[in-house]
């Protein structure tokens, strides 16, 4: 799996041209040398999840039931198609995250999006209604201390205090609670630390705005107090001395020519 890079400014450094003009994904090799800084999305990755490796055995099984090994010339070309078959609607999910967020950020119609834009705007309407302040969207955040970086959607201050917004595309079953994640936790814990630097942990809060999929027009906010932020920073900061012992590369140094 690629990771996402950052320089310390704060640009993303996803991929680069190579001499053929194409482009490939940044490598760890590219990242040590240049002093990139990994996303925290990157980061976060280290951590093991029950629900989605489920998630994965699941669609490895569906796909080995759609294909068939006599179908396939050699077994190679059939592990392949199961592999391709079982990453598919993971793809397709982040793309369509991806799109989600680009309407939200240029307010172009995208298609398949529009219901879902319209009814995040409307859980947006409330939370201004109740006290929020928006300073900022779409930003990068740069810990050079910590050694990562990351874009969020929203940066915000209510009840004089600092916080962190993210939208979340998900799927939804009718009448059961949101599927929450620990991760989603620590990334706005991750995004607040590199945000206010200078905050005392009681001083935070967070929200997380899920976004249904499968329930048109369901949005689901979930608000995080400071104490929750807190323990979710503990659980982030272990996953990034985890990817720095891994990986042999502790992004926290300058790189010294």
């Amino acid at each position: 799996m690629s990771e996402h890079w950052y320089t310390r400014d704060g640009k993303s450094s996803h991929t680069r041209l190579t001499k053929k003009g194409t482009e490939r994904a940044t490598t760890l090799r590219d990242a040590r040398v240049e002093g990139l800084l990994p996303s925290v999305s990157s980061i976060l990755n280290e951590a093991y999840s029950p629900e989605l490796e489920r998630y994965k055995q699941s669609r490895l099984l569906d796909a080995c039931l759609k294909f068939t090994p006599d179908a396939f010339s050699t077994t190679e070309e059939w592990k392949k198609a199961i592999r391709e078959e079982a990453d598919r609607e993971m793809v397709e999910a982040q793309q369509f995250g991806t799109a989600f967020h680009k309407a939200m950020e240029t307010g172009e119609q995208v298609d398949g999006m529009d219901v879902l834009v319209a009814a995040t705007k409307g859980a947006m309407d409330k939370l201004l209604i109740d006290g929020l302040e928006v300073i900022e969207q779409e930003v990068v955040l740069v810990s050079k201390d910590m050694g990562y970086a990351g874009t969020t959607d929203v940066r915000y201050i209510r009840n004089a205090r600092n916080g962190i917004l993210d939208f979340k595309t998900t799927k939804t079953t009718p009448g059961e609670p949101v599927l929450l994640k620990m991760s989603h936790k620590a990334q706005i814990a991750a995004y607040h630390h590199a945000a206010f630097p200078w905050l005392n942990p009681w001083e935070r809060e967070g929200i997380n705005v899920y976004v249904s999929k499968t329930e048109p027009g369901r949005v689901d906010v979930v608000k995080y107090t400071a104490e929750e932020l807190e323990i979710a920073w503990q659980w982030f900061d272990a996953c990034a001395r985890l990817w720095r012992i891994r990986r042999g590369y502790d992004p926290r140094k300058e790189v010294v020519s």
